[in-house]
């Protein structure tokens, strides 16, 4: 499926997606203070789910367009 970039700026305009990507905001900080508290301490693996997961909701809450766009687009 091909969004178009009206679509894509109706969707980022959206109540619901604001409120999405303020909570998925909120779950990342609270990965963060974790780790900062020292939770993944000694955990190699915990810590590399929890960066993943930090990574994976930037990505998400910071989607521009052209990131949705097949490579070479």
């Amino acid at each position: 499926m091909r969004i178009s970039k009206d679509d894509h700026e109706g969707w980022l305009a959206s109540t619901v997606t604001r409120e999405v990507k303020s909570v998925m905001i909120e779950r990342r900080e609270k990965i963060k203070e974790a780790m900062a508290s020292g939770t993944y301490l000694n955990r190699e693996v915990e810590h590399g789910i929890a960066v993943g997961r930090c990574e994976e909701i930037d990505d998400f809450v910071y989607m521009t367009y052209e990131d949705m766009l097949p490579k070479g687009e």
